[in-house]
């Protein structure tokens, strides 16, 4: 599951707006802002993770999409 934002406040308002906790998101998913969300899967891909699927529960925030394609995906290995 994904939750990103620009700033602890944007992030704690999408994870409600889903009805979760951001400390839950933080250990369980992708959680942060997108430079820790990259950081993240940086620690998984050392330990073999090689595809992940971003999961957006909040289909109607098209900004975070429009954040997790710019400024993560952009930046992921292909």
């Amino acid at each position: 599951m994904a939750c990103c934002g620009e700033n602890e406040a944007e992030i704690t308002r999408r994870a409600a707006n889903i009805g979760r906790e951001v400390s839950e998101l933080r250990q369980n998913g992708l959680c942060g802002t997108p430079s820790e969300i990259l950081d993240r899967l940086e620690e998984w891909a050392t330990v073999g993770v090689e595809r992940v699927y971003f999961q957006v529960l909040d289909v109607t925030d098209l900004d975070h999409v429009a954040l997790l394609g710019s400024e993560v995906i952009a930046h992921l290995p292909t």
